[in-house]
């Protein structure tokens, strides 16, 4: 639902996908969208990468969590190269960000608030990257070479 109103959407899990190359053509989503309220919901240990510019005037992002949602905690998680936010809320409300990995240019913020409070947001312990920097870069690679079994295949990386 485009609102905060109860669904039956509740206690969902989306975890160790490899999301890549994706809207090519399409526009204003994420590599996962999600919509509304859907309290006690999971998104951890995915795997978000090679999401372009695109076509259509609104941007498209790693994660995007649309309108009303609330009580999604986001986890583990590692994004990078986006061309927009790795990570946008769009009229949410308390929703909770914690150890991810987001990597993106240093004129992109890691994460977009389109009208939510950020105060909504509570962020813990999430690790930011830059592009272009080759210590960051080293780092990504890294820390995805040690959590690779935790994806589906990443073979192209």
């Amino acid at each position: 639902m485009w609102s905060p109103e109860p669904t039956p959407c509740k206690e969902n899990i989306i975890s160790g996908n490899h999301i890549h190359h994706i809207l090519n053509k399409l526009s204003d989503g994420g590599g996962i969208y999600n919509l509304g309220l859907q309290p006690k919901s999971v998104i951890s240990n995915n795997l978000i990468h090679d999401v372009k510019l695109n076509a259509g005037r609104a941007e498209s992002n790693g994660m995007f969590l649309d309108e009303g949602i609330t009580g999604i905690v986001v986890e583990n998680n590692i994004v990078y190269n986006i061309a927009r936010s790795p990570l946008r809320f769009h009229k949410a409300s308390k929703n909770i960000v914690r150890n991810n990995v987001f990597e993106c240019s240093q004129d992109i913020p890691p994460i977009r608030y389109n009208r939510t409070e950020e105060s909504n947001i509570q962020k813990i312990e999430n690790i930011i990257l830059q592009q272009n920097i080759s210590n960051d870069w080293k780092k990504l690679n890294d820390i995805i070479e040690n959590r690779k079994d935790e994806f589906g295949p990443t073979k192209q990386f």
